[in-house]
């Protein structure tokens, strides 16, 4: 299977599984297609070496310019967070709404379909939050920045795994 065959069917697999999810009982089989064929083609494209189009960069200057724009990522999620975001948009509020039920005992559920579908890793950390600080904003908006935080580096490991240092490093600059 070529690779751009495999890249589209794991697409269409993942597209697949995602669309039906909560309606059909082949969905989880088609996100595990989609995975399987994903791990294939990672261990695939490692096995083929790539042609390296950049000088390495040194690792000290790598790393200070990795602690600098994590710094820089840092200060811009915490910078006036007293007033950015202007209170509860409807998002939070039902974020909210929602992790209250699962203070009151909701069953455990990784997706819920409510308010369009999502994930509910985010609300169980935001019910976290407001166990730790009552129900008031911060409760709400801190579990996310520090989520935001932590993904951070990750997200840098990532690019850097994929493009190189420099293309990472300037991502998480802009992210």
């Amino acid at each position: 299977m070529t690779s751009a065959l495999a890249a589209v069917a794991t697409l269409l697999l993942a597209a697949a599984g995602q669309l039906e999810l909560g309606i059909s009982s082949w969905a989880p089989l088609a996100w595990v297609a989609a995975l399987a064929l994903f791990a294939f083609q990672l261990r695939d494209a490692r096995a083929r070496a790539l042609p390296v189009l950049e000088p390495p960069l040194a690792t000290r200057r790598r790393i200070a310019a990795l602690v600098g724009v994590l710094a820089v990522g840092i200060f811009f999620c915490v910078y006036r967070l007293d007033l950015i975001p202007s209170g509860l948009n409807h998002d939070v509020a039902w974020n909210g709404l929602y992790a209250l039920r699962i203070l009151r005992g909701e069953p455990y559920t990784p997706y819920t379909a409510e308010a369009w579908g999502r994930e509910t890793t985010m609300l169980y950390l935001q019910a976290l939050g407001i166990r730790l600080f009552g129900v008031e904003a911060p409760a709400l908006i801190y579990p996310a920045v520090v989520a935001g935080i932590l993904l951070l580096p990750v997200f840098y490991l990532w690019l850097r795994e994929l493009f190189g240092p420099r293309l990472a490093l300037a991502a998480v600059k802009l992210v």
